[in-house]
């Protein structure tokens, strides 16, 4: 429902064109962000190394060999809001 508008869904030619439609760019996402808030001993690390393990992580592997450009920047934007929100709150 979200991009029944502004988006037409076409069955994917390969694994980048799968993992960079917006639809799975944002369920993965979700994911690793849930992650991320489901194990809080994360949010004690420097940030590089906040992302490097979130990012490493088995189920998001293949997600990520697979995003274009736009996306990684995306995701490391969302990361970066996400971890000195939760930082800024614990101060």
């Amino acid at each position: 429902m979200r991009y029944s508008n502004t988006y037409k869904w076409k069955k994917p030619k390969n694994d980048s064109e799968y993992f960079n439609s917006p639809e799975e760019y944002n369920a993965y996402t979700m994911e690793i962000v849930n992650n991320a808030l489901n194990n809080k001993k994360l949010f004690l690390l420097p940030f590089k190394q906040f992302v490097s393990k979130l990012l490493n992580k088995e189920s998001s592997k293949e997600f990520i060999k697979n995003l274009n450009i736009d996306y990684k920047k995306r995701l490391i934007t969302r990361l970066y809001k996400l971890y000195f929100s939760i930082n800024q709150k614990q101060i």
